[in-house]
This record gives C-alpha cells, sequence and structure tokens, in this order.
C-alpha cells in the first residue's frame, strides 16, 4: 500500500552536503586535455608573434611558418632563416613536439583506465539525455527498478535510469533504456538527467537513507514533481514524506495486501489484476487539459455519438477534482474543468476514442 500526500509544497530546505557540480559533456573532455591544449595553444601564439613582431614578417606569413613548423610537414620556408630564427623555429618545434607527446601520454593512460571510454559514453548519454521531457527518472535498477523500467515501458513512457552499480555495465541500454551511470544524490547528476523537465521521480533502491536523500535533492531542485519512494523500513515512511515524497511505498505492505486480497476476495482481487494488468481492459489516469474537449463536458457527454465510443466500452471510474479528494462513480451530470484527473477503464480503442481531438491531455 503506498501512504500520501504531502500537504502544500515543500519548506525551503538548505543545501545538502556534496561535490561541486563538476564539469560534463566536452566540457569534461576538455578538462582532461588542458595541459596539451593549452601547450599547443601557447606554441601557436609564440610562434606567430615571434615571427610577426621580432622578425618582422607579414601576420599571415608567421601564422603559416607557425603551422608548418608546429605540424612538422617539411614544407619549405616562407623565407629564408636567419640563424635566430631557425634557434626560434627549433624552439617552436620543440614545444609544440612536447604538446603532442603530452596529449598522447594522456589519451594512452585514459584509455586504459577506461576513462576515455566512460567520457565518450557520456557525452552520447549526454546527446540522448537532452532530448528528454516529461519523463520519468527511476533511481536504482536493482529488481524493484527493473520490474518499475518494464511497467513504465509498457505503457510508453520516456525512462531514465540512474544507478551507481558497475556490474550493470551498461545493462540498462540493452534494454534499450536510457542509462547514467551516477550517483542519484548528487544535484549535479539530477539536473543532467533533467529533473526540471521530468515528469516523476521514483526512487528505489535498498537503502531508506540514500531514499530520502535523493527525495530531499529532488525537491528541492524541482518543487512541482512528483516524487515516489521506496520504504523498506516501516519507520522511513514519515521520514520520507517529510523528505518531500509525495507517495511512499512498500514491497512487503504491498505484498501483503496482495496476498490477504486474493485469500478474502479472490474474485475482486483478480479483477483488478485484470484491469490493471490486462492489454484489453485497462485502468488509465487522464488530466483534463484547457481548452481540450473534455474541458466543460459533462460525462455523460464522454460516450455516445458525440465520441463514437459505446456506453459499455469505456466508464469514469474515478475523478480527483482539481482541488478536491478522489472521488469513485462520479455522478454523469458533473461538468469536468481544465486541471481535473478523471480514472478511465475500458479498452485501449475505446479510451482512445474517447480521448480523440484532445491532443493537451496527458495520460498516466
Amino acid at each position: 500500500m503506498s501512504t500520501s500526500v504531502r500537504s502544500g509544497q515543500a519548506p525551503q530546505r538548505p543545501r545538502p552536503p556534496g561535490p561541486e557540480r563538476s564539469q560534463r559533456g566536452y566540457g569534461a573532455l576538455v578538462a582532461h586535455y588542458r595541459i596539451p591544449l593549452f601547450l599547443l595553444a601557447f606554441a601557436l601564439a609564440y610562434g606567430v608573434l615571434g615571427y610577426w613582431l621580432f622578425a618582422g614578417w607579414a601576420f599571415v606569413d608567421a601564422l603559416y611558418m607557425t603551422v608548418i613548423a608546429l605540424s612538422t610537414v617539411g614544407f619549405q620556408e616562407v623565407q629564408p632563416l636567419s640563424t635566430g630564427e631557425r634557434i626560434f623555429t627549433i624552439s617552436v618545434i620543440l614545444i609544440g613536439v612536447g604538446a603532442v607527446f603530452t596529449a598522447i601520454g594522456l589519451v594512452t593512460e585514459h584509455a586504459a583506465s577506461g576513462v576515455l571510454g566512460r567520457e565518450l559514453r557520456r557525452l552520447r548519454v549526454k546527446a540522448r539525455l537532452d532530448k528528454l521531457n516529461d519523463h520519468v527518472i527511476v533511481c536504482g535498477y536493482g529488481r524493484v527498478g527493473r520490474a518499475t523500467v518494464a511497467e513504465l515501458a509498457a505503457s510508453g513512457r520516456q525512462t531514465l535510469v540512474i544507478d551507481t552499480d558497475d556490474r550493470l555495465s551498461g545493462v540498462p541500454s540493452q534494454d534499450g533504456v536510457a542509462w547514467l551511470h551516477d550517483d542519484a544524490t548528487h544535484e549535479a547528476v539530477l539536473d543532467e538527467a533533467g529533473i526540471g523537465r521530468a515528469r516523476a521521480l521514483i526512487t528505489a533502491i535498498g537503502s531508506d537513507a540514500v531514499n530520502v536523500y535523493i527525495t530531499l535533492t529532488a525537491r528541492m531542485l524541482n518543487p512541482d514533481l512528483n516524487i515516489i519512494a521506496l520504504a523498506t523500513d516501516p519507520e522511513a515512511y514519515d521520514q520520507l514524506l517529510r523528505a518531500g515524497a509525495d507517495r511512499v511505498t512498500s514491497l512487503s505492505a504491498i505484498g501483503g495486501h496482495n496476498l490477504a486480497s486474493h485469500a478474502l476476495h479472490p474474485n475482486l482481487a483478480d479483477f483488478i489484476d485484470m484491469s490493471t494488468a490486462s492489454s484489453e481492459q485497462m485502468v488509465q489516469e487522464v488530466t483534463v487539459a484547457a481548452g481540450s474537449h473534455l474541458d466543460g463536458a459533462a460525462i455523460r457527454d464522454l460516450r455516445g455519438a458525440r465520441t463514437r465510443v459505446a456506453p459499455d466500452e469505456v466508464a469514469v471510474v474515478g475523478l480527483k477534482p482539481r482541488d478536491g479528494e478522489m472521488l469513485t462513480s462520479p455522478p454523469v451530470e458533473r461538468v469536468l474543468s481544465a486541471g481535473d484527473i478523471i480514472i478511465l477503464w475500458g479498452t485501449p480503442d475505446a479510451r482512445r476514442a474517447l480521448l480523440d481531438g484532445a491532443p493537451a491531455a496527458t495520460d498516466a
């Protein structure tokens, strides 16, 4: 079972301790190779200024001579060199060769240690993350995390996994899921995951302390985010709610409730399982969007000739007004307003037909 719901916005909290925001993407690669890049830039400026200002050459000739000296291609000099200019050219070449060998050493070291591969993977992941919007962030890819991601994927929802476990070694990517191999307790990581654009965050890590910390950080970064947290210990319920979770769930509570339901009310339990798991009959949550054909419509008008939906194909089984409590079996004369949430039960085709013409409406 789940415990909810936070009342109002979470109070402002001090920033949790943690490392400074680290450079990401191309900035990280530049930071790794800043020494050889600096040497190369210095050699280029050193050579151009030397030939231009001290030898009196034209700027283009000075630049050309510096480039062929640094690249060691062996082209003929722009003009005959004096003894001093030859010594100066040797110094330009030595600085350039030093920069090249420094870069080769760093590339070899990073390739052997895996740093280069990780940064290149991060660049590919970042390009994918930048395209995510209205997605769900799942922290932890253990048994619970994988089952959660599978359910989200079945609903067509974009999902991003954050996990620090090296043993995964790209398993989420092989499963077709965007994966960020990092620590979700850090603000910079959640920012990189697009927490400001996310629809929800699910923290399903096996440590209640880590789940509390992630919840606290996520709530601070996005006060409007829907946060669902996993509690392994019943005593962590209140802590997670105080940290900013909208809902807290426990595997033991869910499992116990499900087992008891099947023992006491087996047919009802089967019906609920069918409603939430069957591809033919499924419950769907829909937010009424402003200006959509649902906005201002009475529930009785959602079925029939107007929406091409037969009365027995779909039903509104729940309604949560924008500023009210959930109503079960709402009256058919009830008029919907923007921001209301309706719970539909019916076949996929019937639900699509009912929602047709309301492209701004969102489903869970």
